[in-house]
């Protein structure tokens, strides 16, 4: 794990607001907090898909300074966003065009890519 502090974006809270979710399964004593990531899949050129995959878990009883930690922790983690070098805004990786522009910068800097 880098020692390097977590970037952020201006849009942070949105994002994690619609794409990161707790889950709480189990009972409270011996039960989990999952802390679950949508993900953008395209089944087609312009039908985006949105599916939960489970990314992280936490005891049921976690802070809620371990749950800001392990969401802070997932909002940088590669697998899921990635901030755009052009508007500097955390995108889902299923809004990104190449790993560092997302799809808003691509469709108005690189018109010619999407001919």
């Amino acid at each position: 794990m880098s020692d390097l502090p977590p970037l952020s974006a201006p849009n942070d809270a949105d994002i994690q607001a619609e794409f990161i979710r707790v889950v709480s399964v189990g009972g409270a004593l011996d039960g989990r907090l999952w802390l679950e990531v949508g993900l953008i899949r395209w089944t087609g050129p312009h039908t985006p898909a949105l599916t939960w995959q489970v990314a992280d878990s936490l005891p049921a009883g976690a802070s809620a300074e371990a749950v800001t930690t392990a969401q802070t922790a997932l909002l940088n983690d590669a697998r899921y966003f990635a901030v755009c070098e052009r508007c500097g805004r955390r995108c889902p990786q299923g809004w990104m065009l190449d790993g560092v522009t997302c799809q808003a910068c691509a469709e108005r800097f690189l018109e010619h890519l999407t001919e």
